[in-house]
Protein backbone atom coordinates (compact mmCIF):
# COMPACT_ATOMS: atom_id res chain seq x y z
CA UNK A 1 0.00 0.00 0.00
CA UNK A 2 1.57 3.49 -1.11
CA UNK A 3 2.26 5.79 1.82
CA UNK A 4 1.56 8.94 -0.80
CA UNK A 5 -1.57 9.67 -1.97
CA UNK A 6 -2.21 11.78 -5.75
CA UNK A 7 -4.82 14.21 -5.50
CA UNK A 8 -5.45 16.10 -8.20
CA UNK A 9 -6.31 19.76 -7.66
CA UNK A 10 -7.11 20.87 -11.25
CA UNK A 11 -6.89 24.39 -12.68
CA UNK A 12 -4.71 26.14 -10.44
CA UNK A 13 -1.88 28.77 -11.00
CA UNK A 14 0.43 25.34 -10.26
CA UNK A 15 -0.94 24.84 -14.17
CA UNK A 16 -3.90 22.43 -15.56
CA UNK A 17 -3.95 18.90 -13.96
CA UNK A 18 -1.38 19.93 -11.12
CA UNK A 19 -0.68 16.85 -8.51
CA UNK A 20 -0.15 17.16 -4.86
CA UNK A 21 1.54 14.43 -3.15
CA UNK A 22 -0.04 13.81 0.59
CA UNK A 23 2.13 11.72 2.98
CA UNK A 24 0.43 10.40 6.03
CA UNK A 25 3.08 11.15 8.34
CA UNK A 26 2.94 14.67 7.27
CA UNK A 27 -0.83 15.05 7.48
CA UNK A 28 -0.74 13.56 11.11
CA UNK A 29 2.10 15.61 11.95
CA UNK A 30 -0.25 18.85 10.77
CA UNK A 31 -2.76 17.76 12.98
CA UNK A 32 -0.58 17.55 16.26
CA UNK A 33 0.48 20.76 15.09
CA UNK A 34 -3.26 22.21 15.47
CA UNK A 35 -3.35 20.19 18.56
CA UNK A 36 -0.75 21.81 20.37
CA UNK A 37 -1.94 25.25 18.97
CA UNK A 38 -5.20 24.43 20.52
CA UNK A 39 -3.47 23.66 23.99
CA UNK A 40 -1.32 26.91 23.90
CA UNK A 41 -4.41 29.12 23.39
CA UNK A 42 -6.19 27.62 25.90
CA UNK A 43 -3.67 27.72 28.62
CA UNK A 44 -4.00 31.46 27.76
CA UNK A 45 -7.62 31.42 27.84
CA UNK A 46 -8.14 29.54 30.92
CA UNK A 47 -5.77 32.53 32.50
CA UNK A 48 -7.02 35.49 30.91
CA UNK A 49 -10.29 36.29 32.33
CA UNK A 50 -9.11 36.84 35.89
CA UNK A 51 -6.28 38.97 34.23
CA UNK A 52 -9.57 40.74 32.71
CA UNK A 53 -11.76 41.03 35.53
CA UNK A 54 -9.36 42.89 37.54
CA UNK A 55 -8.59 45.39 34.87
CA UNK A 56 -12.51 46.50 34.53
CA UNK A 57 -12.66 47.08 38.08
CA UNK A 58 -14.05 50.54 38.66
CA UNK A 59 -11.80 53.07 40.27
CA UNK A 60 -12.70 54.40 43.61
CA UNK A 61 -16.41 54.51 43.16
CA UNK A 62 -16.79 56.35 40.61
CA UNK A 63 -19.63 56.23 38.32
CA UNK A 64 -17.80 56.96 34.96
CA UNK A 65 -15.67 54.13 36.26
CA UNK A 66 -18.03 51.58 36.82
CA UNK A 67 -19.99 52.31 33.62
CA UNK A 68 -16.57 51.46 31.78
CA UNK A 69 -16.42 48.66 34.08
CA UNK A 70 -19.30 47.23 32.81
CA UNK A 71 -18.50 47.92 29.07
CA UNK A 72 -15.05 46.29 29.62
CA UNK A 73 -16.26 43.15 31.39
CA UNK A 74 -18.91 42.62 28.42
CA UNK A 75 -16.57 43.15 25.93
CA UNK A 76 -13.69 41.30 26.94
CA UNK A 77 -15.73 37.99 28.94
CA UNK A 78 -19.41 38.16 28.89
CA UNK A 79 -20.49 39.04 25.43
CA UNK A 80 -21.41 36.14 22.91
CA UNK A 81 -18.41 38.16 20.62
CA UNK A 82 -16.43 38.88 23.32
CA UNK A 83 -12.42 38.37 23.28
CA UNK A 84 -12.66 35.14 25.61
CA UNK A 85 -15.32 33.78 23.70
CA UNK A 86 -14.05 34.27 19.90
CA UNK A 87 -10.99 32.86 21.70
CA UNK A 88 -12.58 30.01 23.04
CA UNK A 89 -14.18 29.12 19.61
CA UNK A 90 -11.05 29.68 17.54
CA UNK A 91 -9.72 26.60 20.20
CA UNK A 92 -12.88 24.36 19.15
CA UNK A 93 -12.07 25.25 15.15
CA UNK A 94 -8.26 24.15 15.42
CA UNK A 95 -9.37 21.21 17.53
CA UNK A 96 -12.10 19.93 14.86
CA UNK A 97 -9.59 20.45 11.93
CA UNK A 98 -7.05 18.73 14.07
CA UNK A 99 -9.61 15.60 14.35
CA UNK A 100 -10.29 15.96 10.75
CA UNK A 101 -6.92 15.67 9.85
CA UNK A 102 -6.54 12.31 11.72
Amino acid sequence: MPRAADICIGETTMGPGATVRVNKDDVLQAAADFDSEANRLEERVAYYPGEMTAAAKPVLRDPGSRDVSNVLKKKLREDGTSYINRAQEYVRQLRTVANQLR
